[in-house]
């Protein structure tokens, strides 16, 4: 490990390629701005992320892991409805609590507390307690669907499978085991279940685990979900892993859950908050990845769109422009913000809560028939008035009708 002297100048210039231990040089050895790119070797940086298979940039694989976008709910303290159906929380993530007898209350919300670094959380509170071990099939978690186009990478199922670091910030106001799981959704063969230990109460803590690739199941390489990751926080037991023996390696079962695990679904006034979730290529858990906020908007429309008069555009927003194909009649396109994952399903307020603005002034909806089978990129209403008022072969702009109250959901969710 020879030196390069500089005779002249009386100072070490560099060291020969024999190279330094590692961990010879910390960053306090190093004064500020020493470091130029002339004595970075070419491609040096590219030769890191190819032998280390990362990347500088979005290298999170999951999305809204800092919960900054909620476009479902706009920060409104909701219920998770005992049903069977899912319900979204914050853009991405759902909020679950269904399936069995397990009707307790269990409510979701974006809340201004997070751990440095980050500034919103998920909260979940349980309002009403039912010990999970009363219902084998109930479904109480926090989840989040990747689609395969996501995790094409990652070459899972086969013999080449790469491993992922998984990282989060918890809190919770109880103390003790809690489990998180990773999982093939289309046949749920393959899940992976791992459990963590919140030592203090309603104290941010942070975890990290290394986690092999799979080399079973047949994972999802294109636009339908392939990969969930759940946190439990009340699973049935027929979805549960039953034994330590169970944890910390791939099974060929449909395990989303722990059931020696705490889980807030059990105690009336429990709290769980989560925030800072990145899955990432490899076993280094690297810093969260803060991705620019419109961009992450843009990431998130992809699944959901929110288009309302509440937030947007007050009581006269304008939604669109269309032709009036006759008098009663307007036809308005309506350009989708990104591609999204599938035609969409849509959603609106009542026809009354939209006019048609035209020469003849603001004139209210009867009735509406919105079409998403056009694509993945337009959607396409007709929206009928009340009175012959239209110019046929005109133009027409669809506003609210003077509420805040309007609006057009998409949604791709998986």
């Amino acid at each position: 490990m020879p030196l390069v002297f500089d005779g002249t100048a009386g100072t070490i210039v560099g060291v020969s390629s024999g190279g330094l231990p590692a961990n010879t040089i910390t960053s306090t050895q190093i004064a500020a701005n020493t470091v130029t790119s002339s004595q970075l070797a070419t491609g040096s940086v590219e030769g890191y992320i190819q032998n280390t298979s990362s990347s500088f940039g979005f290298r999170n694989i999951l999305h809204n892991g800092a919960m900054q976008i909620d476009q479902h709910n706009a920060g409104a303290n909701t219920s998770a409805t005992y049903g069977s159906v899912s319900n979204y929380g914050l853009d991405r993530w759902q909020v679950n609590n269904y399936s069995g007898t397990t009707s307790n209350s269990i409510y979701f919300q974006q809340v201004a507390d997070a751990p440095p670094g980050f500034y919103q959380s998920l909260k979940v509170q349980c309002t009403n307690g039912v010990a999970t071990s009363s219902n084998s099939t109930g479904r109480r978690n926090i989840s989040q669907y990747v689609e395969g186009l996501n995790i094409q990478h990652l070459n899972w199922g086969t013999s080449n499978a790469k491993p992922v670091t998984l990282s989060f910030w918890v809190k919770s106001s109880l103390t003790g085991t809690f489990a998180i799981s990773l999982e093939e959704v289309n046949t749920t063969a393959a899940s992976y279940v791992t459990t963590y230990n919140i030592t203090q109460a309603n104290t941010w803590q942070y975890f990290v685990f290394n986690i092999p690739g799979p080399t079973i199941s047949t994972w999802s390489t294109n636009s339908s979900g392939s990969l969930a990751v759940w946190f439990d926080i009340g699973q049935g037991s027929s979805i549960s892993a039953s034994s330590s023996t169970q944890l910390n390696s791939w099974q060929a079962a449909d395990y989303r859950g722990y059931i020696n695990a705490v889980h807030i679904g059990d105690t009336s006034g429990a709290t769980f908050q989560v925030t800072g979730v990145q899955l990432e290529l490899g076993n280094q858990a690297t810093p969260y990845e803060h991705r620019p906020y419109g961009v992450e908007l843009a990431i998130c429309q992809r699944y959901f769109w929110n288009f309302n008069s509440a937030t947007q555009g007050g009581s006269y927003m304008k939604f669109g422009m269309g032709t009036n194909i006759n008098t009663t009649l307007c036809r308005a396109n309506f350009v989708l913000p990104v591609q999204m994952r599938a035609v969409p399903n849509i959603t609106y307020s009542g026809a009354s809560t939209f006019a048609v603005s035209c020469a003849a002034g603001d004139i209210a909806v009867s009735s509406i028939s919105l079409n998403p089978n056009i694509g993945t990129n337009l959607i396409c209403g007709d929206f009928t008035v009340g009175s012959a008022s239209l110019v046929s072969g005109g133009s027409g702009c669809v506003e609210a009708n003077g509420t805040t109250g309007a609006y057009i959901l998409v949604s791709a969710e998986l």
